[in-house]
């Protein structure tokens, strides 16, 4: 678990994974029908949107692979920066 306050106030989170100095990662498990679109559309669901852009706020982090999976389905990785 993740936190910061330097705003006056604490914001925390808890990434999948932090990837050297500068990344992290998501990952997502979804159901078949949500992969699809989001293999379609190729960007962050908003779903997840703020949840991403908030642990990238929170760590200082300059990037996030969001990944989602679904069986039978490709894996797709999305970067995601603030």
């Amino acid at each position: 678990f993740v936190t910061n306050d330097e705003w006056g106030f604490t914001l925390g989170c808890s990434p999948d994974g932090l990837v050297g100095e500068d990344g992290m990662i998501e990952c997502k498990s979804r159901r078949q029908r949500f992969q699809v679109e989001t293999i379609l559309r190729g960007v962050v669901p908003e779903d997840y949107w703020l949840q991403v852009q908030t642990a990238l706020l929170v760590t200082g982090r300059a990037w996030c692979d969001f990944i989602s999976y679904s069986g039978g389905l490709p894996m797709i990785r999305i970067r995601a920066e603030p």
